[in-house]
């Protein structure tokens, strides 16, 4: 666990009653509240919360999660507060059921954190959203909706140029139906890459094997325009981690032997690409290389590597351009192993668009991230 309420983050090893964590969720007062493998869900204490079992039961279930195990998909979770609640979460899950794992629904299980003595129940479980073939790359993702408080979350239909758009609202979990985007992604590998909206939620990028798909997204209306594609095959691979900073300037790709940075501002994203960082070949347990990303709270990029090791990269200026943003590897030593997966955190504190036309809930805006960028400036060792 690391708490960013110190420079540096102070850590701590806990046990878990799990193998992968997927997704989890503090309250506003940043103290942990339930994490999920995709199987079950855990309380504060690192135990089942109540009712807090079977999560997308089916044939996958009864195969992959006997403990310690987790659900066979990558990202098909993520935690969301109830919109005009301080105490009930929605968990969003991807499910599958048939011979090729291939997610076939989109459920939501909530979670009351009051419940059995402040350590939560889930009072409604598995309930569902969407039942479709859904892209196995794809994942789960949301985004805020533009009045500040109600959710986006979205998957994509596989074989189709269509993305599977849901409303979640303070009363409830609505279907808004499937979007054509005019492009249709070859349904390569099943692993392992994310798929993120940038912080201010205006774009989507998701990443997988074959290529980058770039959609801008309208937070009012839920809608998707100006598809993009970067075709991999005509470039170094950006298999991996996708990650923002907290700007929304920058776009990080975290493949394997090179982190790659993309202007987003720039007039041809695709040939505003540096290279800052290459894999220098240290070694732990496997190989230190790059994969997995996320924007922390002190507005770093935090890196995992693709094999079982104790260590983070870390991006100490990632809203600066080319090599200043400068990435420090191994910057960070964990009490635990880590590989592959990071929890899949949206940008919970992204508010109103202020003066649109959805600003009607009298929100204001927080910092995209709690932190001042001219004292993190000072505190990155200057490598």
């Amino acid at each position: 666990m690391l708490d960013f309420n110190t420079s540096p983050p102070t850590i701590t090893l806990h046990d878990f009653v799990t193998d992968f964590p997927f997704a989890s969720i503090a309250d506003k007062n940043g103290q942990l509240v339930a994490f999920t493998d995709g199987c079950r869900i855990a309380n504060r204490n690192k135990e089942v919360m109540l009712n807090g079992d079977t999560l997308s039961p089916g044939k996958v279930y009864n195969v992959y999660c006997n403990l310690p195990s987790f659900y066979p998909i990558v990202q098909p979770c993520i935690f969301l507060p109830r919109p005009g609640s301080d105490s009930n979460y929605y968990l969003f899950h991807l499910r599958s059921d048939n011979y090729y794992y291939n997610p076939m629904n989109l459920l939501y299980s909530e979670i009351d954190a009051r419940r059995d003595n402040g350590n939560g129940a889930v009072v409604r479980k598995n309930m569902e959203v969407l039942s479709d073939s859904i892209y196995l790359g794809s994942f789960v993702t949301a985004t805020k909706h533009a009045n500040g408080r109600d959710w986006w979350v979205v998957v994509t239909r596989r074989f189709h140029s269509d993305m599977h758009v849901t409303l979640v609202t303070a009363d409830t979990v609505q279907y808004m139906g499937m979007q054509d985007v005019g492009f249709t992604e070859v349904d390569s590998a099943y692993c392992c890459n994310q798929t993120r909206f940038t912080q201010d939620g205006s774009r989507l990028f998701r990443n997988h094997p074959g290529g980058m798909l770039i959609l801008d997204f309208d937070r009012c209306s839920g809608t998707f325009s100006n598809p993009v594609y970067w075709d991999y095959t005509s470039m170094p691979s950006g298999t991996g981690g996708v990650a923002f900073s907290y700007d929304n300037r920058f776009l990080y790709l975290c493949s394997g032997t090179i982190i790659q940075q993309y202007d987003l501002n720039a007039p041809n994203i695709l040939a505003s690409r540096e290279i800052v960082a290459e894999y220098d070949g240290f070694e732990i347990l496997s190989p230190t290389n790059f994969f997995h990303a996320q924007l922390g709270p002190d507005g770093k990029i935090y890196v995992l590597t693709t094999g079982n090791n104790n260590i983070l990269h870390v991006i100490h200026h990632p809203n600066k351009k080319g090599l200043s943003c400068m990435v420090e590897q191994r910057g960070v030593t964990l009490p635990g192993l880590g590989s592959f997966f990071e929890p899949n955190f949206p940008n919970y504190r992204l508010g109103p668009i202020d003066s649109s036309p959805c600003d009607t809930l009298g929100i204001d805006n927080l910092p995209v991230a709690h932190f001042r960028p001219d004292v993190v400036d000072t505190l990155a060792p200057q490598l």
